[in-house]
C-alpha cells in the first residue's frame, strides 16, 4: 500500500509508524510537513498513484479538508484517512468523503479496522482495473474512469476522466477484459454507456464533453440500451 502522510508533528507522526509497522499490510510511507509540498508530490511527481492519504488536522482544518477534497475530485481512487488530537472536525471531515476518522492517541483495535478497511476496498478497486503495457511500461487504469475507447490503426486511443494513453491492444482483447457497460457502436468505438448523456441519429455525448460517432448499423441497437438504461 502506498501512503502519503501530512502531518507537521513528529509525535503523530511516529505514533502513526509504530501502528503501521504492527499491522499486516505491506506499505511504503512518505511524509510532508505542508499541504503544498504534498500536493506537488501527488499531482506532479507520481501522477497520484498512491492509495492512502493521510492526513493530522491541526490548526488548518479547513485547508486540509479542502486538499483533501481537491485530491479525491482528481484522483478519486484515493482513499483518505483523517485524525486528530480532538473531535471538533468530525462533521466538516465528511466534506471530502473519508474512508476514516481517527482520534488521538490511536486506538490499537480502531487503527487497524481503518487500515484493513482501506485494503479491503484497495482489493475491490484492483477487480475493476484494466491494466496494459505500453511502451514496454505496465499501466492501470479504473475502469469506471473511461469514457470511450477509440481504434486507431493497430493501436487503440483509451479517453478517461484522467486523460489520455494509447496502448497495444486490439478492439476485441479490450471487450473480453471490459464489463458489460462497455459497447462497440462503431467500427471503431467502443463506448462506456455509464457515460452516455444523449443520443442523436449519427452520435451520442458523453459525459466530459465527449462526443463519439453511432454507426448506422447499430443505431436500433445503441437506443434501445439508452432507453433501459435510462429506465434502470
Amino acid at each position: 500500500m502506498k501512503i502519503v502522510v501530512l502531518d507537521e508533528t513528529d509525535e503523530t507522526y511516529n505514533d502513526l509508524l509504530c501502528k503501521m509497522n504492527t499491522q499486516s499490510v505491506e506499505v511504503v510511507i512518505r511524509r510532508f510537513s505542508t499541504s503544498f509540498s504534498m500536493v506537488t508530490y501527488i499531482y506532479d511527481d507520481v501522477k497520484g498513484d498512491i492509495d492512502l492519504l493521510m492526513i493530522n488536522i491541526t490548526d488548518s482544518p479547513v485547508e486540509y479538508i479542502a486538499v483533501a477534497s481537491a485530491v479525491q475530485n482528481y484522483f478519486p481512487q484515493i482513499h483518505v484517512i483523517f485524525y486528530s488530537r480532538i473531535n471538533n472536525y468530525a462533521q466538516e471531515i465528511f466534506d471530502a468523503n473519508p474512508s476514516y476518522f481517527l482520534l488521538y492517541p490511536f486506538d490499537n483495535e480502531k487503527f487497524s479496522e481503518a487500515i484493513q478497511r482501506v485494503e479491503r476496498n484497495l482489493q475491490c478497486n484492483i477487480r475493476q482495473q484494466l491494466t496494459f503495457r505500453t511502451k514496454g511500461q505496465l499501466f492501470k487504469i479504473q475502469i469506471n474512469s473511461i469514457a470511450f475507447i477509440e481504434s486507431v490503426g493497430r493501436k487503440l486511443n483509451i479517453y478517461s476522466q484522467d486523460g489520455f494513453r494509447e496502448i497495444n491492444m486490439t478492439m476485441e482483447e479490450a471487450l473480453m477484459k471490459l464489463p458489460k457497460q462497455f459497447v462497440q457502436c462503431h467500427r471503431s468505438y467502443i463506448v462506456n454507456f455509464d457515460r452516455v448523456l444523449q443520443i442523436s441519429e449519427e452520435r451520442m455525448i458523453l459525459t466530459g464533453n465527449f462526443v463519439v460517432p453511432i454507426a448506422r448499423g447499430r443505431l436500433k441497437e445503441i437506443k434501445s440500451l439508452f432507453e433501459k438504461k435510462d429506465m434502470d
